[in-house]
């Protein structure tokens, strides 16, 4: 009975806050897009000139999940700048980088606190009641308090705790890719973002995280692909923020149409996953709700005859496109834009360098554009932006840069390729600009002020008051390691012996024990390893984070791992290097060889323990491989190590022509692979370079571990048991 009261009065309050929700806490911006409905709306005001403030370098870039995809509009670009939010003075983001919640204050840039996670955070946290939520990619939703960071609970999303390389990284097989969506004492979010590996659907109370329902079926249904006439079991596929609408919860799915469920009792509404017309795509990871109507986007699918590197250029037809909120079903389109925001009567859209503004009413009910246009103004920004992917200089007029947009009271602000626009909202008239560093592609208004947040990790705060100097926070240059704990002398030189006799100098890593983090700082600093470190202790895991952050290393080249060892619950065969180190390994009693062995990459994957001469003798660490399964032929010994170089996977085959073989047998030669199968990895190259379905090229070809893909004018060998471009 507790469980349906909240979600009873859960409904109730959504119905009022849908009508009020641009009166509430106006000062605030406290989740993405300010509201439930994703407006991007508040009746916060701006003065008529704006001058930066603060601006706040973030240690890192953002490291967005998915790369451009060159041939079409990337609809998965949910975290190519830092997400912000804002509410009681401090101003939050989650980094994709460092993987780290922060909060820093609205007066002065200057950080207030930071909270570690176990992987990427890709969404903008939302704050409610004195406390953050938080999705991370590491398949947990984190409450923290506002104020401190301090974690209040946490709850994971996925059945178990089990990781796997997704997009570069090490994640949960159940990432959190749908942020969080808070309404009075109820909560939703989602994890699993691919079907066949389980999707759940959530609501819970938002003061302690007990569970009011979940759906965990939408991911297994048998329905109409996008490429007709298929049919397949799958389901909803979660990616992109969550956003409401009276009863229902819209879970959008990547670069498919939003899903809509039942906010009562999770019950999946209708997934319309089917295309428009041949050559149409809808739907992505920008959503907005209003006037009863769902806006996403319309992707027209380019002819895929050339690859295409860096951003897709426009094609006449995208745009966007509107649906009936309660059905889903088709109410308008419009091509051209890119983003747009509601209020008062008024449809504001932007893109193809042009931003207008419609009479809403008539645009609902079919209305040409023509007819119902209140203005229209050129877009075209004075600066130029740089692609992120070419290098080549770009504006934002003829190619449709507008990656934001948000109206603050009477004033309209664009966010562009290196540059903020603000209009007055009722007439188009041009009001101000800035150049800003990358695309400006968040933007939020909290106690008059407005915060812009770009590519390049970049925030930059503007309000009312002229400052001859604004103060720049930079979070950016790398601190010292500070001294004490490990030798510093002793950790480097065992990082130069491992690498030099290994012969590792790149490639995934698993380090066995943290110490203090300095000897994890200094692999790191002599290779180009992506590390991942298993410790049991939490006094340990927060030094080593410590040490490793303030290097500037953590999340983009360490991460460490808090958890049991012997779990070691990450995914079959994904390291070329498994390190046993000193003092900081663990004792042999708490591991399993065996479990060591089954992540270790074949065809010259290597295992190194550094012994001890007392409860790690050489001879002790060969007879625990041993009892691990560990073919001995594979084991070496010398004085004060032991090693292991893993061979072939018995009963794996190659496949080295177009049809498997010289004899076009078409058959594979692999015992191994049965059913039912599970995800090793996924992420690069991604369609950039790769030849389109359409023209029939060659097959990817795999020999020894490795996979060799043709491009266009390309040749790409990828690790067939990492996905690391080699």
């Amino acid at each position: 009975m507790r469980r349906r009261a909240h979600c009873i009065v859960a409904l109730l309050v959504l119905g009022a806050s849908i009508t009020m929700i641009r009166t509430l806490a106006a000062a605030d911006w406290p989740t993405y897009c300010h509201d439930l409905a994703r407006s991007g709306v508040t009746d916060e005001t701006l003065s008529a000139r704006l001058h930066p403030q603060w601006v706040y370098k973030a240690p890192h870039a953002p490291i967005p999940a998915w790369p451009e995809p060159g041939r079409e509009l990337n609809r998965l670009a949910f975290d190519y700048a830092y997400e912000i939010t804002a509410a009681g003075g401090l101003v939050y983001y989650g980094s994709s980088a460092d993987h780290k919640v922060y909060a820093i204050e609205l007066e002065s840039g200057l950080p207030r606190w930071s909270f570690f996670t176990e992987g990427p955070v890709r969404f903008a946290p939302t704050i409610e009641a004195g406390r953050v939520f938080a999705c991370s990619d590491d398949g947990w939703l984190y409450c923290l308090s506002a104020e401190d960071g301090t974690l209040l609970w946490r709850f994971r999303g996925g059945p178990k705790d089990e990781r796997m390389l997704g997009n570069g990284q090490m994640i949960s097989r159940w990432p959190l890719r749908s942020g969080v969506a808070v309404e009075g004492e109820t909560l939703y979010f989602s994890a699993g973002m691919w079907p066949n590996e389980g999707v759940y659907v959530y609501a819970l109370d938002a003061e302690n995280g007990e569970v009011l329902w979940k759906n965990e079926t939408s991911g297994t249904d048998y329905r109409a692909q996008p490429h007709p006439p298929a049919v397949a079991v799958t389901g909803v596929a979660p990616q992109g923020c969550l956003l409401g609408h009276e009863g229902q919860i819209f879970v959008p799915t990547g670069r498919n149409v939003p899903a809509a469920f039942d906010r009562l009792t999770g019950k999946l509404l209708y997934y319309h996953s089917r295309p428009a017309t041949w050559g149409d795509r809808w739907g992505g990871t920008w959503n907005m709700l209003s006037g009863g109507l769902l806006f996403s986007w319309r992707c027209h699918v380019a002819p895929d005859s050339d690859v295409r590197v860096g951003e897709f250029q426009w094609h006449k037809d995208d745009g966007l496109i509107a649906f009936d909120a309660k059905t889903g079903d088709v109410r308008r389109d419009f091509p051209g834009k890119r983003r747009a925001v509601v209020h008062d009567g008024t449809l504001y859209m932007a893109g193809s360098g042009r931003i207008d503004a419609y009479d809403f009413d008539a645009w609902t009910q079919g209305a040409k554009p023509s007819d119902c246009v209140k203005w229209s103004v050129p877009h075209v920004p004075t600066y130029a932006g740089v692609d992120a992917v070419t290098g080549a200089t770009v504006t934002g007029g003829p190619y449709g840069r507008a990656y934001a947009m948000i109206l603050a009271g009477g004033t309209l602000v664009v966010g562009g390729n290196g540059s903020v626009t603000a209009l007055a909202a009722d007439t188009g008239r041009f009001i101000w600009e800035d150049q800003t560093s990358g695309q400006a592609r968040s933007l939020a208004v909290a106690d008059g002020r407005l915060l812009v947040s770009t590519t390049t990790g970049q925030i930059t705060c503007y309000g009312s008051v002229a400052v001859s100097q604004p103060r720049v926070v930079s979070s950016e240059a790398r601190t010292p390691v500070p001294e004490g704990g490990e030798s510093d002398s002793s950790g480097a030189d065992l990082a130069r012996r491992i690498l030099d006799e290994t012969g590792k100098k790149a490639g995934y890593c698993l380090v066995l024990g943290a110490g203090d983090g300095r000897f994890l700082n200094s692999l790191a600093e002599q290779s180009d390893l992506k590390i991942c470190c298993l410790e049991p202790n939490a006094e340990a895991v927060a030094s080593a984070r410590r040490i490793l952050d303030q290097a500037k290393r953590y999340g983009v080249q360490v991460v460490v791992h808090h958890a049991a060892l012997a779990d070691v619950a990450y995914p079959e065969y994904f390291a070329d290097l498994i390190i046993l180190h000193g003092g900081a390994a663990p004792g042999l009693r708490e591991l399993s060889a065996e479990r060591v062995y089954r992540v270790l990459r074949p065809h010259g994957g290597t295992i190194y323990a550094a012994t001890d001469g007392m409860t790690r003798r050489p001879d002790v660490v060969s007879k625990w491989l041993l009892e691990g399964k560990v073919p001995a032929d594979e084991i070496t010994t010398s004085a004060d190590t032991v090693r292991v170089v893993r061979g072939r996977l018995p009963g794996a085959g190659d496949w080295t022509h177009q049809y498997a073989d010289a004899a076009k047998s078409g058959c594979s030669t692999d015992r191994r692979v049965r059913l039912p199968l599970k995800l090793l990895w996924f992420g690069d190259p991604g369609p950039a370079r790769m030849i389109a379905r359409h023209w029939k090229g060659p097959a990817p070809l795999c020999v020894n571990g490795r996979m060799f893909v043709i491009g266009q004018y390309s040749l790409m060998a990828v690790d067939a048991y990492n996905g690391r471009l080699l």
